[in-house]
C-alpha cells in the first residue's frame, strides 16, 4: 500500500519513472573506507539504546569539515555518500544512517548506502533531482510516515507552522538543474505539497522549556524568518552536565563542531525562530513492532 500511494506521488508531481540504484555512491573511496571501519570499532552498541549509538557516532565526525554542494556536482542525480565532509543536512543523514546499520549489524558499505539512499528521497526511492527532499520538512514528515523518526508534537510551547516554501523555485538560477523547464515544473508541485504539511515547531522564546523532554541523538531542525524557506539548518541534539541541552552539526563557520547551548545557538542567528524536534526511531524496535 506505501509502494502503491509513493508510485502515485512520484507521478502527480511529474517524475516518469523509478530509476534503479545506480553504482555510483556505494563504492566508498579509500579514506570513506578508513573511516567507515573506525566507526565500527569505536561505537558501542551493545546494552546501549539507540539514541546512545546516534550520539556516539555523531561525535566521530567532530571537527570533519563543511563542504556545501557535495549533491550537486554531477549532472545526474547520483547517490552521494560522504563521511570525510558534510553539509548540515548530509550530517545527519550519514549519522542516522550509519546508526541503524549499527543497531541492526550490518558492516556493509552497501547497507549503508541503501539507508542513506532511504533517508534522503521521497518514498526512499531514487528517481532524479525531484526526488530529492530538498526541503527540511518534507524530509521530517515523509521520513516519519516511513517508520525512521517520530516528531516530538506534545513539547511544551509548540505552535503551529508554516510550511508555505517557495525559495527554490523564486531563485531558480541559484539551482543550475533547475534550468531544465520540467525539474522547475516539478519543484513548483513539490513546493505546493510541503505547503499542505502540518508541522509545529517551538519558539525561540520557549526552547528553554523543552530541555527535560530532549534525548541525546534527537533531531532538531531550525526554523527561519527567510521568506520561502522553511528550514534554515539541521542538527543532533547532546545532553550535557546539568540536565543542559548543545547540538552538534555541520556549521558554515567550516566544521562539524559542538554548540554547547541550543537556545544560545538558535539566539545567535537573527534569521532562526525556533526548532523542530524529531526522535530517531530504533530499526530494531521497528523491525519487531515495539
Amino acid at each position: 500500500m506505501v509502494m502503491i500511494r509513493t508510485i502515485f506521488f512520484l507521478l502527480l508531481i511529474g517524475i516518469p519513472h523509478i530509476l534503479p540504484a545506480q553504482s555510483r555512491g556505494y563504492t566508498p573511496s579509500p579514506e570513506d573506507s578508513r573511516i567507515f571501519r573506525q566507526v565500527w570499532e569505536k561505537v558501542q552498541h551493545q546494552g546501549v539504546p539507540f539514541s546512545e549509538i546516534v550520539r556516539q557516532t555523531a561525535l566521530l565526525f567532530e571537527g570533519k569539515p563543511y563542504v556545501a554542494g557535495l549533491l550537486d556536482r554531477e549532472d545526474e542525480e547520483t547517490l552521494v555518500c560522504s563521511l570525510n565532509g558534510f553539509d548540515c543536512v548530509l550530517f545527519v543523514e550519514t549519522v542516522l544512517a550509519l546508526a541503524r546499520s549499527i543497531a541492526l549489524q550490518d558492516t556493509t558499505w552497501e547497507g549503508f548506502a541503501r539507508r542513506v539512499e532511504q533517508l534522503r528521497y521521497r518514498g526512499g526511492m531514487r528517481a532524479g533531482y525531484c526526488s530529492r527532499m530538498h526541503y527540511f520538512s518534507e524530509w521530517l514528515v515523509d521520513n516519519e510516515r516511513r517508520g525512521y523518526i517520530r516528531l516530538l508534537r506534545d513539547l511544551p510551547g509548540q505552535v503551529p507552522f508554516d510550511t508555505q516554501v517557495h525559495y527554490m523555485s523564486t531563485h531558480r538560477g541559484q539551482y543550475p538543474r533547475l534550468a531544465v523547464d520540467s525539474t522547475y515544473a516539478c519543484i513548483q508541485r513539490v513546493e505546493a505539497h510541503v505547503g499542505t504539511l502540518q508541522l509545529t515547531y517551538v519558539p525561540e522564546a520557549a526552547i528553554s522549556r523543552i530541555y527535560p523532554y530532549l534525548r541525546d541523538g534527537d533531531i532538531v531542525a531550525f526554523t527561519t524568518s527567510v521568506e520561502g524557506l522553511d528550514i534554515s539548518h539541521t542538527g543532533i541534539i547532546l545532553k550535557t552536565s546539568g540536565g543542559g541541552v548543545g547540538v552538534i552539526h555541520a556549521s558554515t563557520r567550516g566544521a562539524v563542531m559542538r554548540s554547547p547551548d541550543l537556545e544560545a545557538y538558535v539566539r545567535s542567528v537573527s534569521t532562526q525562530t525556533g526548532v523542530i524536534i524529531a526522535r530517531p526511531i530504533s530499526p530494531v524496535e521497528r523491525q519487531y513492532g515495539q
